[in-house]
């Protein structure tokens, strides 16, 4: 999926005037994708935890966001306990 992705994302290069979104949760592409390039903007979606509870303000901020999300809402909903 991390492959696919890059190939993905660095081939769009070529459609220049053009605007793309893209959504991920691959966190180990914000060092393979080239920061020299000033046409790539990074943005997330504000995340803040609160007693391990996720609580999304919708705001979007400039970066990549740490917070594991998938994972946070994994071991909310019991999921980690009931495959073990």
């Amino acid at each position: 999926a991390q492959e696919i992705t890059l190939t993905t994302v660095t081939s769009l290069f070529k459609f220049t005037g053009s605007l793309f979104f893209i959504s991920t949760h691959l966190l180990h592409l914000e060092n393979q994708i080239d920061n020299s390039k000033n046409h790539i903007k990074r943005y997330y979606i504000e995340c803040q935890l609160e007693e391990g509870i996720a609580h999304f303000t919708y705001r979007l901020l400039e970066g990549w966001s740490t917070v594991k999300i998938g994972k946070i809402l994994f071991e909310a909903e019991g999921l980690n306990k009931l495959l073990r």
